[in-house]
């Protein structure tokens, strides 16, 4: 189960990027034109991430293969 960094966490809600990742999750428009979300079966999520973002779930987002499915993205 991941843990919440509350810390990390008051710094994505506190700033403005905090308020551009909800409408961001609420678009979805990355999932739909991620290549790499459509190879992985399921495994990676660009959506995903935002919400583990705004939950505050870090480990999440900086672990495994999520940073390394980024640096890619176009969309």
């Amino acid at each position: 189960m991941a843990t919440i960094d509350f810390k990390f966490r008051n710094q994505i809600l506190g700033n403005d990027i905090g308020s551009t990742l909800a409408y961001c999750y609420q678009c979805a428009t990355c999932s739909g034109a991620c290549p790499v979300a459509q190879v992985t079966e399921g495994r990676y999520n660009p959506r995903r991430l935002i919400l583990d973002a705004l939950l505050g779930l870090k480990e999440k987002i900086f672990g495994e293969e999520n940073v390394f499915n980024i640096w890619g993205c176009t969309v």
